[in-house]
């Protein structure tokens, strides 16, 4: 493939001329001994170049090798890194997160305070299990923690995480590193369905449903909203177009509520698609499950996690096969995820037009 191998070459060749341009070594693009010399804007020149490459290279991938882009990704940005970044993190301490942002400041070196709205089924545990051991299992709250504790009994921890809204979140975006994952609205679904299929029926009302039902009835089921009858509203609000409510508003319960708060039903379709994309915007990253592993690479290094970080792939769902399915139930998940999937197709061409999907670097807060 000569085309693609003359777009990589270009990728890696362009990285050695801008790192010679900026006067380093070619045996350590930014060493330690030269990296409080480069200023933020070379380095984000060097970085842009490289990414532009990249993106030209994929976008001339045949057919036939697109499903293996996450994992080329990976590999390409695994090989950036070990050439810029790698030897400067293994080699320099910690700074103090007061330093001066004049002279450069490797995004990673001290730990960010982060936020991370974890919609369920998009392989976010393994995201959680990744801050329990960089902050500690003391210093991150997931999944329903949130509506277990007060809120003062958490707000200070360094990673906050859970299956809570973007009107609960939007209280500590300011201040925090903040990002979520979406999944193909039809891939969700199905996991989901097989998932709750796994669990114990009687732990939560979904679980019993699938567990009782064929997929085909499962998504019927959650397709008609009811704030009265408790096992259709917690199916509706898992099932019909949950990723766009999530970013539009979502779940919010205080411990104490004496009610739920907003439902679905207090927003049109289009009032909840266009609040979805505002607040999609607000986030510094989003990452996508068919990328997973380049998406949690690149969300722990601007978080400070380092080089030596292993990438795990925990809660896996196993069970019913979107492939095996057939097309009359395929039709009818997509008609419950219309607004996932305008969702979702707005976020892959938002961070990609930005390139923040591509070595993107925060410096100063």
């Amino acid at each position: 493939m000569p085309v693609q191998g003359s777009f990589a070459a270009a990728a890696f060749s362009d990285v050695a001329n801008t790192s010679h341009l900026l006067g380093v070594s070619s045996n350590c693009v930014l060493g330690p001994s030269v990296v409080e010399l480069v200023c933020p804007s070379a380095l984000r020149e060097m970085e842009k170049l490289a990414r532009l490459n990249m993106v030209l290279f994929f976008d001339c991938l045949p057919n036939e090798l697109r499903g293996f882009r996450g994992r080329m990704e990976f590999c390409f940005f695994r090989f950036f890194e070990s050439l810029v970044y790698f030897p400067v993190l293994a080699d320099r301490p910690r700074p103090s997160p007061l330093a001066s942002a004049d002279h450069l400041e490797i995004e990673g070196l001290a730990l960010r305070k982060a936020l991370f709205l974890h919609t369920q089924k998009t392989a976010g545990t393994s995201i959680v299990a990744i801050a329990r051991e960089q902050y500690g299992s003391d210093d991150v709250i997931s999944h329903g923690d949130w509506l277990a504790e007060p809120l003062h009994a958490y707000k200070d921890k360094a990673f906050i995480s859970g299956h809570f809204g973007f009107a609960f979140a939007a209280q500590f975006l300011p201040e925090r590193y903040s990002f979520t994952f979406l999944r193909d609205p039809i891939d969700r679904i199905v996991s989901l369905y097989s998932f709750c299929r796994s669990r114990a029926p009687e732990e939560y009302p979904i679980y019993e449903i699938a567990n009782k039902m064929s997929i085909d009835q499962f998504v019927e089921f959650g397709s008609q909203f009811s704030e009265s009858d408790i096992p259709r509203f917690h199916c509706h609000s898992m099932i019909w177009n949950n990723q766009a409510w999530q970013l539009a508003h979502g779940w919010v319960y205080p411990k104490d509520a004496a009610k739920l708060g907003p439902t679905v039903m207090d927003y049109s379709e289009a009032q909840m698609l266009d609040l979805a994309k505002r607040n999609l915007e607000r986030f510094d990253f989003v990452g996508f499950t068919d990328t997973f592993d380049a998406d949690a690479v690149e969300i722990s290094r601007n978080l400070g996690f380092g080089p030596s970080l292993q990438i795990p792939h925990e809660n896996a769902s196993v069970g019913t096969k979107r492939s095996a399915l057939p097309r009359k139930t395929i039709a009818a998940i997509s008609a419950v995820t219309q607004l996932d999937q305008e969702i979702y197709s707005f976020a892959k061409k938002l961070f990609r037009r930005r390139g923040r999907r591509f070595w993107h670097f925060r410096y100063g807060t």
